[in-house]
């Protein structure tokens, strides 16, 4: 069976040998990666299912990453994908809002068994979704990106609150911890808790370095 993203996962492998150094005063060879990721780059762009494909490779310690594009930025203006093209991370931050959960945690911000109706008093069963079963994707909450309305219009900015309000007119999935079911909605409603806990934005969070977080009444 043909796996499409075989060019891309060698790729990644070829890449991690090209970079790294062959001892410990080795140095980059930014020549080298620049060669290994236009040839590799292009071989893995020409699939048919892959529009785009950027690549940016750092050394250890340096600044400057080494860089290659490839195909195109939009599929409905074939307008030509550049290293300083930006690309939507997606699950990508699903990693940062758990950390910063964690770390809230860890200060003794809120405990894994606080209930989400502290956040969203409205909520409905709120009492019984803890910010355990967000993480472990076991609230019984639907996917916001299962909702119609937001499937129909993936590409526009829906704020936060908005998206919550929408996701609260649905029923449950299932009881909270009964089941394991992937949710957006979940670290969606993660994200805002931090914001709220912590009285600064999630960029804000994502961005600062380390520090205790004051407990804001919510």
């Amino acid at each position: 069976m043909h796996n499409p993203w075989r060019p891309l996962l060698l790729l990644l492998l070829v890449l991690v040998l090209c970079a790294a150094p062959e001892n410990a005063q080795a140095r980059f060879d930014a020549a080298r990666v620049k060669q290994g990721i236009t040839d590799l780059g292009a071989k893995a762009a020409a699939a048919p299912d892959l529009p785009g494909l950027s690549i940016a490779v750092r050394p250890k310690g340096g600044d400057e990453p080494v860089t290659a594009a490839f195909g195109t930025a939009c599929l409905e203006i074939p307008a030509p994908l550049t290293d300083r093209s930006r690309f939507k991370i997606g699950s990508v931050t699903k990693v940062f809002t758990g950390a910063l959960v964690h770390r809230a945690i860890e200060q003794g911000a809120r405990s894994y068994d606080t209930t989400i109706d502290r956040f969203f008093p409205t909520f409905p069963n709120g009492g019984a979704v803890t910010i355990r079963n967000l993480l472990e994707h076991t609230s019984g909450i639907i996917d916001m990106l299962d909702l119609p309305a937001v499937y129909a219009n993936t590409s526009r900015a829906w704020p936060p609150d908005e998206l919550i309000v929408l996701v609260a007119e649905q029923p449950p999935l299932f009881k909270p911890g009964a089941q394991q079911v992937y949710s957006n909605t979940g670290f969606l409603m993660l994200a805002a808790i931090c914001e709220r806990v912590s009285g600064r934005s999630y960029a804000e969070l994502v961005r600062s370095t380390p520090r205790a977080w004051a407990c804001s009444p919510c």
